[in-house]
């Protein structure tokens, strides 16, 4: 845990507002279980860190980290392809400080600065598997008629 906490610390430092993270903190997000996190070791020893997450926003990859090494870019694309082989739809985020020098390497990683340069988005262009559909489930497109009722409950739910 403290490999971690000190890879994502290092990773984060200089970024906006930063305020390092402690084992606890770390520990805590872990333990939601929203989150898969995916380690890079080597020779027993953890060398980075990837973090995978189906939030409210949507599908993003919340950290990535590799301690300074010869083969880190190596190390990092490795994780990211990990990282977005867990992605259900068609895109996947991650953010970045509006000046981050690491905003070039994930163009290079195939992501765009979208809604400016804090979230950057790739297009996953590989086929994904159909989901599965719980039995006596029906998935249909909506008929015209309903798309009124579709609003009124939206509107409803978020007042």
């Amino acid at each position: 845990m403290s490999t971690l906490v000190n890879l994502l610390n290092d990773a984060r430092k200089g970024s906006y507002e930063f305020m390092p993270l402690t084992e606890e903190e770390v520990f805590a997000r872990i333990q939601e279980g929203k989150s898969r996190i995916l380690m890079a070791e080597d020779s027993g020893e953890i060398v980075g860190s990837v973090t995978y997450n189906d939030g409210y926003w949507g599908e993003e990859i919340r950290w990535l980290t590799v301690c300074d090494r010869a083969d880190r870019e190596l190390v990092e694309n490795t994780l990211v392809t990990e990282a977005e082989k867990l992605v259900h739809g068609q895109s996947v985020f991650t953010s970045l400080d509006s000046e981050s020098p690491k905003i070039n390497e994930w163009v290079e990683k195939g992501y765009r600065p979208e809604g400016g340069l804090y979230q950057m988005i790739a297009k996953l262009k590989r086929i994904r598997p159909v989901p599965t559909v719980p039995e006596g489930i029906v998935l249909r497109s909506m008929k015209p008629y309903e798309a009124q009722k579709v609003v009124e409950t939206t509107n409803e739910v978020f007042g």
